[in-house]
């Protein structure tokens, strides 16, 4: 996957042949750029048929390769479960925010599993948003309550984080990202994108 297809860009992509709950790009622990895979969790499992009855997938002019997760795949991205429930949106987010900024804010509210900025590829600059995974609910309650916080300078809005809503709502089901989209399982073999 090339760095400028995002998680948003696979939810939007895969959004349009099922119900997308979550997508994750894998992305190297220091540098955070992407690893060229990643995941895509759907509604439905029994949906997943539609996305493999595609003769090629394209985000962003990007010819993607997609496939069913494996175990192995799931290992090396190593993608932790999520979890909507225990994740928030925090918007209105100042441009020089990072990671670290984040989670030292939230750590108030509980133990963070992950705080993750969301950033320009080009630039590397926080582009106004960003995702909290806290470990409890009640964590997430805490932070919602707060209603807004101030953050490096700038009050930031906070929400829950749902993944779009579409009809025909349906027990979870594994897909995946190719070097892909996330999380029930990798749609992926090739590079997301070519390479």
């Amino acid at each position: 996957m090339v760095p400028e297809i995002s998680e948003e860009d696979m939810v939007t992509y895969f959004g349009t042949l099922t119900k997308v709950l979550e997508a994750h790009l894998v992305r190297d622990r220091e540098t955070q750029r992407s690893k060229n895979f990643g995941f895509v969790k759907i509604a439905d499992a029994a949906e997943k048929d539609k996305i493999f009855a595609v003769a090629a997938h394209f985000i962003k002019g990007k010819q993607v390769d997609v496939k069913p997760a494996t175990e192995e795949l799931r290992n090396e991205g190593k993608a932790p479960e999520m979890d909507p429930d225990k994740k928030c949106f925090i918007g209105n987010l100042a441009p020089t925010t990072d990671d670290n900024a984040l989670k030292q804010a939230f750590s108030k509210f509980g133990e963070i599993e992950e705080a993750r900025v969301v950033t320009d590829a080009a630039t590397g600059r926080c582009k106004g948003f960003g995702f909290v995974t806290f470990k409890s609910q009640d964590s997430v309650m805490r932070a919602i309550g707060e209603g807004n916080l101030e953050l490096t300078g700038q009050t930031v809005n906070i929400r829950r984080a749902n993944p779009p809503r579409r009809k025909g709502d349906g027990p979870m089901g594994p897909m995946g990202g190719s070097e892909g989209p996330r999380s029930g399982g990798p749609m992926g073999g090739g590079p997301f994108g070519g390479m």
